[in-house]
């Protein structure tokens, strides 16, 4: 989670300025395609709305001529009248940590205590954050959930045990 698309410098939560909030996606083209991502992102967000506040509008920004042509490629499969812009990617300014994985932080504070122990840097940087937060919000696997444990060397079924009384209560 943070900014992009803007000219302020180090935006914040409380001052965007011309800045949209964004998620900042890394990946392995060996291993999925960019057009794949579009898709995937397609088929999660409310895209096709017009209206609403400029740090909120739903869009893509490429890096390149080839992601730009790709995304709307993408757009074009949707059949949608009104598609987002793909914007060329500028910097990314992270947000601040309090907004970083925000169901992990919110309903797990201890844990996410625990596994920042564990871990080099700051877990909430890490993929294995991510895939645990995006578990609690519904939208990841009980998969993902043993690959973070195998990962962190922790026992099977230890996180997903937690995780599951979390989302239940």
């Amino acid at each position: 989670m943070g900014y992009t698309g803007g000219t302020l410098e180090d935006p914040t939560y409380h001052h965007t300025g011309d800045h949209v909030e964004a998620v900042e996606v890394t990946f392995d083209p060996t291993r999925i395609a960019y057009e794949e991502l579009v898709d995937v992102f397609l088929a999660s967000h409310p895209v096709g709305l017009e209206g609403g506040p400029r740090r909120v509008e739903t869009g893509v920004f490429a890096h390149g001529r080839e992601q730009t042509e790709e995304a709307r490629e993408a757009y074009r499969r949707t059949g949608l009248r009104t598609q987002p812009p793909v914007t060329p990617a500028g910097p990314f300014w992270p947000a601040e940590r309090k907004h970083q994985k925000f169901h992990l932080q919110r309903v797990l504070p201890d844990l996410v205590s625990e596994l920042d122990a564990l871990t080099p840097g700051d877990f909430l940087d890490t993929t294995a954050a991510a895939r645990l937060n995006a578990y609690l919000a519904g939208f990841g696997s009980a998969e993902s959930v043993h690959e973070v444990e195998r990962d962190l060397g922790l026992a099977p079924d230890s996180l997903l045990a937690r995780l599951d009384r979390a989302r239940h209560h």
